[in-house]
């Protein structure tokens, strides 16, 4: 009983004493927003569990944006400097890029 007085006063948002249509579907609608957001924050990004060594491709630039590709899964890192990696879910390069200043290419 106390428990359904519980669930009653989180149902009658207004506060009249009765739940209606919208308030019963708001509730229902968050209930399952939260419960899939849970459920997809449990999920873990990686394939597998990453290897720590130094990697060459970096040159110590910050990395200023990391992307996840769909179709197949792929990362992006982006440097300050112009350096653009693509990886593999086990955290290989694939391909990795140096987008060059104007005054550089001269």
């Amino acid at each position: 009983n106390d428990y359904l007085e519980k669930l009653f006063m989180k149902l009658d948002t207004t506060c009249d004493g009765f739940v209606d249509w919208n308030e019963f579907c708001t509730h229902l609608l968050l209930l399952y927003r939260e419960n899939d957001y849970l459920c997809v924050k449990s999920e873990k990004p990686f394939v597998e569990e990453p290897k720590i060594r130094h990697i060459t491709h970096n040159r110590q630039e910050q990395t200023s944006k990391i992307l996840a590709v769909q179709g197949p899964l792929r990362y992006l890192t982006v440097s300050k400097e112009g350096a653009i990696c693509v990886w593999y879910p086990s955290l290989t390069v694939d391909k990795h890029y140096v987008i060059a200043d104007q005054a550089d290419d001269q």
